[in-house]
């Protein structure tokens, strides 16, 4: 008896062990053959390996990519290797990725997006999980998502919108008191941490109807929330320690506890307010969310509201800083790679804009003055073009087909598809052989955008699912563009030639200055993608955070 017991638990501790191992092998003879069946139909892909599938093409791409790279680079750098496989291909990375069809044509990715829109895929829900737990609007789907589509879309509204723009035009006039102390010392700083402040300081504003004021005085909220947003992870990494950082959980637990009690807090006492007779509401969006709340017979915010109500703030505030920011970003950097741009920018406002009172008054005096700068509007496209700072993934679902002008049938049953905006902003068959230049001008050529396929310019996405902010997002980003390179001052002292604001000065290729900081991870900054060392890393953002020197346009 005693034998057959122990030979019970070693036949199931042997089942345990085997069934992960047996079950790898089932899904990567189901995964590979799939794939070959797709090879011999000649559907597009890169060169495929039965055995290995596409991760000999995979680590010759990473290879010669910056570690930190950002994925977007992935789907581009591989149509660049292989001209020949057009803008919608399979790829096969399995077990180190979902096996992915990528999308980089207007007409497939409007299949996706637009005429039968796939829902998101799971992977988002795993990144954002530690923030939101995966129940908020980007992660809801259905009857759900579209109640919540509606109670937010009011706060986007853009006559609502132009009324904070007197409060996005004090938080830029701070963001440029910081950079002119910048200048005076003349130092090398990072860029990214303080547009993250302004753009937080921002968000704070339509979000909560609150000052954060992080840009003068640090926030403990709003350092927890960085920190959280910054060890959020797809759990795709090449690096197995970045993957599985063992310090993850513990900075999620701690930064995490912090965040939801400030939130937690910020929407009980918005509710209690609320119910006051004397409560004068608006639209932000903690307002329009706790409009929407249920009626209690006690009096109370119902629990499961309150959490979705908290979940989605959460997500709003990652959101609506983390794009302003690095865009700004951007913007900055390719003008001070560009001359010539920043000539006919500062042009443009200098004409627009009387010499008094100062830029930033005009802007809050007459907020419409925004919609009357076609190049400044054409910089900021530009700039998203080749930098935008998010792409999408959507699930695949049996029998949807997705069929590209050449007519190849793709599969979607299993896929994660990948909606590749670097891929198809950077596409020369749609932008032209200068794809890769930034020129403003171009949006500016009503014959050239003609040629632009609708649906190929989505920073923002497309379709029902789009960025409800893309609307505030382009606002602040006038804003902030204005008066960074059209100047915060305007007493009437100055001639008109001479009145301007602020350039950066990059520094990624000043030797002697980078010499001086080896050790501090400014190391990475001796890389380039596509000749950019200013390349997107990690979460989009600039790599290094854009060191730099900041002077007076003079």
């Amino acid at each position: 008896m005693e034998y057959l017991k122990n030979l019970t638990i070693c036949v199931g501790l042997a089942l345990i062990v085997a069934y992960p191992i047996i079950t790898f092998f089932i899904n990567l003879y189901t995964w590979r053959s799939r794939f070959h069946k797709f090879k011999a139909q000649g559907l597009p892909m890169p060169p495929h390996s039965i055995i290995w599938g596409h991760i000999p093409v995979l680590i010759g791409i990473v290879n010669n990519l910056p570690a930190n790279s950002h994925g977007q680079y992935l789907a581009d750098q591989l149509r660049r290797k292989y001209p020949d496989l057009g803008p919608n291909f399979y790829l096969d990375l399995y077990p180190f990725a979902f096996p992915m069809l990528v999308l980089a044509s207007a007409d497939t990715l409007a299949q996706v997006t637009q005429e039968q829109p796939l829902p998101k895929f799971h992977i988002l829900k795993k990144f954002f999980y530690p923030l939101t737990e995966g129940s908020d609007i980007l992660n809801m789907e259905g009857e759900e998502w579209k109640k919540w589509r509606g109670i937010l879309s009011p706060g986007f509204n853009a006559g609502w919108l132009m009324g904070l723009v007197p409060k996005l035009v004090a938080e830029t006039e701070w963001f440029c008191k910081i950079l002119e102390e910048h200048v005076e010392k003349g130092d090398v700083f990072t860029m990214k941490p303080l547009t993250d402040n302004l753009a937080m300081d921002m968000a704070g504003h339509v979000i909560l109807d609150k000052h954060f004021d992080c840009q003068r005085i640090p926030n403990p909220f709003v350092h927890s929330l960085t920190m959280q947003i910054n060890w959020l992870t797809f759990g795709t990494e090449p690096n197995l320690f970045l993957r599985y950082h063992p310090l993850r959980p513990l900075i999620h637990w701690y930064h995490g506890r912090r965040v939801t009690s400030f939130v937690e807090k910020e929407v009980s006492t918005r509710f209690e307010k609320s119910k006051s007779s004397d409560f004068v509401s608006n639209r932000s969006l903690i307002d329009l969310m706790l409009k929407a709340a249920p009626s209690a017979p006690n009096g109370k915010l119902d629990p499961d509201f309150k959490k979705v109500v908290m979940v989605n703030l959460k997500l709003l505030l990652f959101a609506g800083h983390e794009t302003t920011s690095n865009s700004a970003c951007y913007i900055f950097y390719l003008l001070s790679t560009h001359p010539h741009t920043l000539t006919t920018l500062l042009a443009e406002l200098r004409a627009t804009f009387a010499l008094a009172p100062s830029v930033p008054e005009q802007i809050s005096a007459n907020p419409v003055i925004l919609n009357r700068l076609p190049y400044t509007n054409a910089c900021i496209k530009e700039s998203m073009r080749l930098f935008p700072v998010a792409s999408n993934v959507r699930g695949g679902l049996p029998g949807h087909i997705v069929v590209d002008k050449e007519n190849n049938r793709f599969e979607t049953d299993g896929f994660m598809v990948w909606s590749c905006n670097h891929a198809i902003q950077r596409d020369r068959g749609i932008w032209g052989e200068d794809a890769d230049e930034f020129k403003p001008e171009r949006w500016l050529d009503a014959e050239k955008m003609a040629k632009v396929p609708k649906g190929a310019w989505r920073p923002f996405e497309a379709g029902p699912r789009n960025c409800m902010g893309q609307e505030l997002a382009m606002m602040e980003l006038r804003v902030i563009v204005a008066i960074f390179v059209g100047g915060a001052q305007g007493d009437g002292k100055v001639g008109e030639s001479e009145r301007g604001g602020w350039v950066v000065k990059d520094v990624y290729g000043d030797k002697k200055e980078m010499d001086k900081r080896r050790g501090k991870g400014w190391e990475k900054c001796v890389w380039e993608v596509l000749g950019e060392k200013g390349y997107q890393a990690r979460l989009a953002e600039p790599n290094g955070d854009l060191p730099c020197k900041v002077l007076r346009i003079v």
